[in-house]
């Protein structure tokens, strides 16, 4: 079980100078994704260069970004409030998703960001692949089951800490499902649904926080 890079953002305007002239084009060694698990539409911009297609809507990707590896400073702006500045490094050996979500934690709102990792490394056996982040703050003493096309049903993450993320679990083509339990149960208080894999690819299932209890939040990588 790995360690998710977390960090709480407060919705106030940080000045951060850009890596290069956003009219200029760049050479791209590394990539990453954004993610908005906020519960409302966001604008995004990448070293002073705004994404493809301007904005993200509730649950939405960004397309791959490639940039030349090193320090980016990744502007988000959620709904209706203040722009936030987030740094990110990248690398060459491997694509970063940064997942934008609402934070719970603390006497004031804010945004949390929290940075998964990917290798990349090409699978030849033709499986699918599935990994969960638990990115709550006051799920509780839960644990987390997931069934896949050629296995039974059994637990991935237990016991989950906030903040943590599983590695990523091979199974054949088709359908998986992630549920939650409470500690010690069977009984199903949350579920993804179906999410169907074909070979070769990976799915990321985020647990986050809502108004009514946790939710997920299904994405690529």
């Amino acid at each position: 079980m790995s360690r998710i890079r977390t960090s709480v953002v407060a919705l106030t305007l940080l000045a951060l100078p850009a890596c290069f002239n956003s009219t200029e084009p760049v050479s791209s060694d590394s990539s990453f994704v954004v993610v908005n698990a906020t519960l409302g539409s966001m604008v995004v911009t990448v070293d002073g260069r705004s994404i493809p297609y301007g904005g993200l809507s509730m649950n939405a990707m960004s397309p791959v970004i490639g940039v030349p590896a090193g320090v980016h400073h990744i502007r988000v702006s959620p709904g209706e409030s203040n722009p936030i500045d987030i740094t990110l490094e990248t690398t060459r050996s491997a694509q970063r998703t940064l997942v934008v979500y609402p934070s719970r934690g603390g006497e004031s709102p804010g945004i949390t960001t929290s940075v998964l990792v990917d290798s990349g490394a090409y699978d030849p056996t033709a499986k699918s692949q599935l990994r969960v982040a638990n990115l709550t703050s006051g799920s509780g003493a839960i644990e987390i089951w997931r069934s896949q096309p050629d296995s039974t049903a059994g637990p991935i993450m237990t016991p989950v800490a906030s903040g943590t993320a599983s590695p990523y679990l091979g199974g054949d083509p088709g359908v998986w499902e992630v549920w939650t339990t409470a500690a010690g149960s069977t009984t199903k208080t949350a579920s993804s649904g179906p999410i169907e894999i074909p070979a070769y690819y990976r799915r990321t299932v985020l647990l986050l926080d809502s108004p009514v209890g946790p939710r997920f939040v299904v994405v690529e990588y």
